[in-house]
């Protein structure tokens, strides 16, 4: 499709959801339908902006209306998490744009948190509302594999979607820490007990791409001791099982 029927699509489906808020029959309906013109609100902005269509200034217009529209479908279903999920996704594509050149993060840290936090906010409420919404997990991941910390923020996610995992077969699991930069004892208190849930079922968990500030927070707490850790992926998967821990702790 070209451009011009991208475009024309896009207004397509922005007058179709204004035609169905003006003939909703319930808040419902009316939530649903303000939600979708708020995405095609963002979806237009986005892919327009991408391809230099539009400036600037009619950038942010068009997803100040998004937001306008994300808000007010928020406010007729606030226990909806596919409401939450949609402004947080407006919310992720606009701080991609505006802070992510080929998936490097090229901003400040305080410039990228005014960006991405309000996504983060929003995936972790649709999860809090809907802890099988695999969409917003999957998007809670993402963002934070782009922004590459591990904290006190974001360790209660990674502890929830392995409690999620349950059953009784073996888990298995490889943490690439390619992308990390940060990790705090939150973090390291996250992966541990990953470890240990791992074990308990017959499996284990493995680290790969250990490096910089996450790699000396896991030597100084002796952490390396517990966790074993690999160049890679490909390596992690092919070690053999027990795994002994691999990261020995620096002399001091």
């Amino acid at each position: 499709m070209s451009q011009s029927g991208f475009l024309t699509s896009y207004e397509r489906d922005i007058n179709s959801s204004t035609e169905a808020i003006a003939t909703a029959r319930d808040d419902a309906q009316l939530a649903a339908a303000y939600s979708k013109r708020g995405s095609t609100y963002s979806e237009k902005a986005r892919y327009s902006r991408a391809f230099k269509l539009i400036s600037s200034e009619e950038y942010g217009r068009l997803f100040g209306l998004a937001i306008q529209d994300h808000d007010q479908a928020i406010a007729l279903a606030p226990a909806k998490a596919e409401a939450y999920f949609n402004r947080g996704q407006a919310y992720y594509d606009r701080a991609n744009l505006e802070t992510v050149v080929d998936g490097v993060l090229v901003v400040t840290d305080a410039a990228w948190k005014a960006w991405f936090d309000p996504a983060v906010a929003d995936f972790k409420k649709a999860v809090e509302l809907d802890g099988r919404y695999e969409r917003a997990w999957d998007m809670l991941g993402l963002t934070h594999e782009t922004t590459g910390e591990l904290d006190l923020a974001t360790a209660p996610i990674l502890i929830a979607r392995l409690d999620d995992l349950g059953g009784d077969r073996p888990l298995h699991l490889v943490a690439d820490a390619t992308a990390l930069t940060f990790c705090d004892c939150s973090g390291l208190g996250a992966l541990v007990r990953a470890y240990h849930r791992a074990v308990a079922t017959g499996g284990w968990l493995r680290l790969c791409g250990v490096a910089g500030i996450p790699e000396k927070v896991i030597r100084l707490t002796r952490v390396s001791s517990v966790l074993s850790c690999y160049a890679d992926v490909a390596e992690a998967l092919a070690a053999p099982s027990p795994d002994p821990p691999t990261l020995a702790p620096k002399a001091m």
